[in-house]
């Protein structure tokens, strides 16, 4: 799946309106809790979280969200990838299956 130049403009509009910084290297992280009933995701991009949420936010989230389509956590991280990609910037993704929901949450409660 290759993306367009719209959508590339998009992300790169996105992480500007979030100051989300855009570096020489940037990083895409894929974080997955499965030891709940229901799976919970985040996708940070340069150490800024982009979206939160089970599998059912990813994919009624379109309707909110100032990025282009996506439906889960692996379409949010590609999209964010090539967007950078084909805006001439280096962008790995990084999944990490050890991401603890429970804890990420007690930070704010």
């Amino acid at each position: 799946m290759k993306i367009d130049k719209d959508k590339s403009e998009k992300v790169i509009l996105f992480m500007k309106k979030n100051s989300i910084p855009l570096l020489e290297n940037n990083v895409v992280i894929e974080k997955s809790d499965l030891s709940n009933d229901i799976e919970m995701s985040q996708v940070v991009l340069n150490g800024v979280a982009v979206f939160t949420g089970d599998n059912e936010d990813f994919k009624n989230c379109n309707k909110d969200s100032e990025l282009p389509d996506f439906s889960s956590p692996g379409t949010l991280s590609y999209l964010l990838e090539q967007g950078i990609k084909k805006s001439g910037f280096k962008c790995t993704i990084v999944v990490d299956d050890n991401w603890s929901f429970k804890n990420w949450l007690s930070i704010y409660i």
